[in-house]
């Protein structure tokens, strides 16, 4: 994690909200091993593909990361649990091993999205786009996949029951 997040979470270590840093975050800074537990990062371009933020084993848990901008970021071994990504962009982002258990991912765009061995149980999938992604070995037991678009993607060896 680079110093400039460091002290940006330090600041907002008692109110743990993000959003009035907007123009301050800039696409591309290294969130590594953070931890946004239960933290509001709403609206925030955190990553695109010319920019690519590293959230590697980084801790979301329960965050409110409605309509954030993730193109192409790099999540691997990252923890979603519980946390709402409503409408995120995540097109090109790298989610191998990330754990989106009982995430909430409606309306969201995954394409073209690594989610291999992700797992992905009990998650809402509704109207999300995983064109071109691959699911290899992802878990998705009890999950809502109403309206699911996975034109060509790959769902070998993913679990559903």
């Amino acid at each position: 994690m680079e110093e400039r997040v460091k002290n940006l979470l330090d600041k907002h270590k008692d109110d743990k909200d993000l959003t009035s840093e907007k123009n301050y975050i800039k696409p591309g800074w290294d969130w590594s091993e953070a931890s946004l537990r239960y933290w509001k990062l709403e609206g925030i371009v955190f990553s695109h593909n010319n920019k690519k933020a590293n959230f590697q084993n980084v801790n979301f848990n329960k965050a409110h990361l409605k309509n954030t901008m993730f193109g192409g970021a790099i999540f691997e071994n990252a923890y979603f649990g519980g946390a709402n990504l409503e409408n995120a962009y995540l097109k090109g982002a790298n989610l191998k091993g990330a754990y989106l258990r009982g995430a909430i991912l409606k309306n969201s765009r995954l394409d073209s999205t690594c989610l291999e061995n992700a797992e992905m149980s009990g998650a809402d999938l509704q109207n999300v786009k995983l064109w071109n992604s691959n699911l290899t070995g992802a878990k998705l037991q009890n999950s809502n996949l109403y309206c699911l678009m996975p034109i060509f993607t790959n769902l070998k060896s993913i679990t559903r029951h």
